[in-house]
C-alpha cells in the first residue's frame, strides 16, 4: 500500500514506492536549504530501519527494505535538539 509522510512544514517528504506492488523502496527528500539532514523510519515483514539523506535540499536518498514497507515516518535531523518527526503512517 502506498504511503506519505512529511514533517517539519514540508521540510521532508518520505514515501514508499515500488515498480512493482509490494511498495518495499523508501524515498527521503529534503525539501529545505537548512543544513539539517532528513531521514525516513521504516517498518515491515523483516524489521524496522532508517534512510538518512544528508545530501541537503532538493535531494533525494532510496533504499530497498526487501519487503513491503508496512509503515513509514518523516523527521529532521537537528543536531542537539529534539527531532520533529511526523506520525506513524
Amino acid at each position: 500500500m502506498y504511503k506519505i509522510a512529511t514533517a517539519d512544514n514540508g521540510a521532508v517528504y518520505v514515501w514508499n514506492s515500488s515498480s512493482a506492488t509490494d511498495y518495499r523502496t523508501l524515498v527521503v527528500k529534503d525539501n529545505k536549504a537548512d543544513n539539517a539532514s532528513v531521514y525516513g523510519n521504516w517498518s515491515n515483514s523483516r524489521g524496522t530501519g532508517r534512510v538518512l539523506n544528508s545530501s541537503g535540499a532538493g535531494t533525494t536518498a532510496y533504499r530497498d527494505t526487501g519487503a513491503g514497507i508496512t509503515a513509514l515516518q518523516a523527521c529532521v535531523d537537528y543536531n542537539n535538539w529534539p527531532d520533529p518527526c511526523s506520525a506513524w503512517k
